[in-house]
């Protein structure tokens, strides 16, 4: 048998890319940390970039018919304007994964939890940054 793969990051990406307010604040540019090369230091503006840390896998409590999938994500939220720039984005990011915790953005059942957040910004260098973890766990993902 199987298992059906299901791309968390990707759904993720595109749960945050179609649902971000730009009223609270301007969307980052937003991509995969696969897919970029370099950064353009000299580029004024925001990054959101994704990546996956690690996934588990074990058998569902809810019998055989499926497997439990955690899924450990990283948000790496970058800008070079300012630090109320940074807070807002990371505020803006908050507000979209705990509004929908049992992420209904997906297929399946599950949880979608903020695990933690570090600041790593660089005031000398004009470089804002937080480390966003995500913990994405589907429950009972069908074998096929």
């Amino acid at each position: 048998m199987a298992y059906t793969y299901t791309d968390a990051l990707g759904e993720l990406k595109s749960y945050i890319d179609t649902n971000w307010n730009t009223s609270n604040v301007a969307k980052p540019t937003m991509n995969y940390i696969y897919d970029v090369i370099e950064f353009d230091l000299t580029f004024q503006g925001d990054w959101l970039l994704f990546y996956e840390l690690t996934t588990t896998e074990k058998a569902s409590a809810l019998g055989n018919v499926g497997r439990d999938r955690t899924y450990n994500i990283r948000l790496d939220v970058r800008t070079n304007l300012s630090r109320d720039r940074i807070f807002n984005m990371t505020k803006e990011i908050k507000r979209l994964i705990n509004s929908d915790v049992y992420h209904t953005f997906t297929t399946g059942k599950g949880l979608i939890e903020l695990e933690e957040t570090q600041d790593l910004s660089d005031k000398k260098k004009a470089m804002y940054r937080k480390i966003i973890d995500v913990k994405i766990t589907k429950f009972n993902e069908v074998i096929s």
